[in-house]
């Protein structure tokens, strides 16, 4: 231990990033993370107006098969 030279760079303390440097740092993370929001409001939306009236298209109403 004592013949061991002294490192000082990896003693010092490294401060870690902070998230939204992480997040918000190029202009395309910012366009992707507004995006997000905007995306899920519209998909929930589009569930609940009611616009498809009838089953799903190519899905007959009925039952599957015929009984003769």
């Amino acid at each position: 231990m004592r013949n061991r030279p002294f490192y000082p760079a990896l003693n010092a303390e490294i401060q870690q990033p902070a998230a939204a440097d992480w997040l918000w740092r190029p202009w395309y993370a910012k366009l992707w993370w507004a995006a997000i929001p905007i995306y899920w409001a519209a998909a929930a939306a589009s569930l609940s107006n009611g616009v498809q009236k009838g089953p799903p298209i190519g899905v007959e109403e009925g039952p599957p098969f015929r009984i003769i």
